[in-house]
């Protein structure tokens, strides 16, 4: 029975405090929002993501492709998967074997780093 009336208590408090405080409409009125600015923000960010989707195409794929290439049986399972959708080609990796270190490596990049692989594989001719 105390701790009901300690709870009841405690929620009266935190209303009266809630009550007591400014509310949030008055301190976003405040705050000064400008439509330029974002406009700037979200150009940067895919400039940005443009940017670091090009440096890894020219770098950091080069050794996942030369994996893909050691095996040309991998090679054209992928490149068949990949011109048949992401979802295509991403089961086609979780079918791979579990001894297969492609597996590892391909499930292992990251997510724009896969859809610029796949990208990749799509464009080839085989």
């Amino acid at each position: 029975m105390a701790s009901a009336t300690e709870s009841a208590h405690i929620a009266r408090t935190a209303i009266s405090v809630s009550a007591a405080t400014p509310s949030a409409s008055v301190t976003t009125a405040t705050l000064p929002t400008s439509a330029p600015a974002a406009a700037d923000v979200s150009a940067a960010d895919s400039a940005a993501h443009a940017n670091a989707l090009a440096a890894a195409k020219g770098g950091r794929l080069d050794p996942v492709i030369k994996l893909l290439k050691k095996s040309p049986d991998a090679f054209k399972s992928a490149v068949r998967a990949a011109k048949n959708g992401a979802s295509a080609y991403h089961k086609w990796v979780k079918s791979l074997s579990w001894k297969n270190p492609l597996k590892y490596t391909l499930m292992a990049l990251p997510g724009y780093l896969q859809t610029e692989l796949i990208n990749w594989l799509a464009s080839q001719v085989g």
